[in-house]
């Protein structure tokens, strides 16, 4: 098992997952942090000048137009974004981050500020040049235990695995169609294992029920840590524990935090899990 597992529960907050707060930003991942989050999880795409900035497709779009694209600004345009811009607070229907300094982040910055806390790091890039940039940011840092990459694409997520040795990965989203077909035709009992280390899906694709017991067990089995994104039901959070489920995906952490609470107390116990 990769160091990056060793300290659970594996509560994942996608772009922060703070609904009262923009996202993608300093101010969320401390939020989310400081509410139960033990890990962030983000996008990380190339600006003009390769610097790695961590932001969802709606969020940066939000913020800097709908055709927007991090790859056609250099970073010094970005942090001239205000992120907080169009952020509408979901209870007093206010834009009460407009003016207020909120800037998009890189990873740099990300790994800086919190030295001792994961990320999963989504490399939305193809190629090489996106590799290279993550490796460099990891080894400055030497954030290799507290590091988990996904890419969609199996060739991008191969290059991490053979550039940064000992990070951990999941796969790609061709793999999880593997994966899956090999469970439901039955020839996943003679698959061994896998080079990734975690499996990170939401519980349907299409018309597949993919985060079903069988399919987690069977990963499970396989030395995958299964990490499934949830909207935060209650039903939904039971089923996933009684299956096996080892962390989940949430875009709101505090709700999530407070659901597993009620269902499952000892879930949020590093000594229990």
């Amino acid at each position: 098992m990769k160091p990056f597992f060793g300290i659970r529960p594996l509560l994942f907050a996608r772009n922060g997952a703070i609904p009262s707060m923009p996202c993608d930003t300093l101010e969320a991942y401390k939020a989310a942090f400081d509410a139960g989050a033990t890990v962030i999880y983000s996008a990380a795409r190339l600006s003009a000048d390769m610097r790695l900035v961590l932001a969802g497709d709606r969020v940066f779009s939000a913020a800097a137009g709908e055709n927007a694209r991090v790859g056609a600004m250099t970073i010094d345009e970005i942090k001239a974004l205000d992120a907080g811009h169009n952020f509408r607070d979901p209870v007093s229907d206010e834009f009460s981050f407009r003016g207020k300094g909120v800037r998009f982040i890189t990873l740099d910055e990300a790994l800086d500020s919190f030295p001792d806390r994961r990320f999963n790091i989504e490399l939305a890039d193809k190629g090489e040049r996106a590799v290279d940039a993550l490796r460099d940011v990891i080894e400055r840092h030497k954030a290799v235990d507290r590091v988990l990459v996904y890419s969609m694409y199996a060739s991008t997520i191969g290059k991490v695995r053979a550039s940064i040795p000992g990070i951990a990965t999941s796969l790609s989203l061709t793999g999880v169609l593997g994966l899956y077909a090999l469970f439901r035709t039955g020839f996943l009992y003679f698959k061994r294992g896998f080079k990734a280390d975690a499996l990170q899906i939401p519980e349907v694709i299409g018309p597949s029920f993919v985060g079903n017991q069988g399919m987690i067990r069977e990963s499970s089995a396989r030395g995958l840590k299964v990490i499934i994104s949830v909207d935060n039901s209650h039903a939904q959070i039971r089923r996933l524990i009684e299956a096996g489920a080892d962390g989940f995906i949430t875009d709101d952490i505090p709700q999530l935090v407070k659901i597993l609470g009620e269902i499952k107390p000892d879930f949020c116990d590093p000594d229990v899990i």
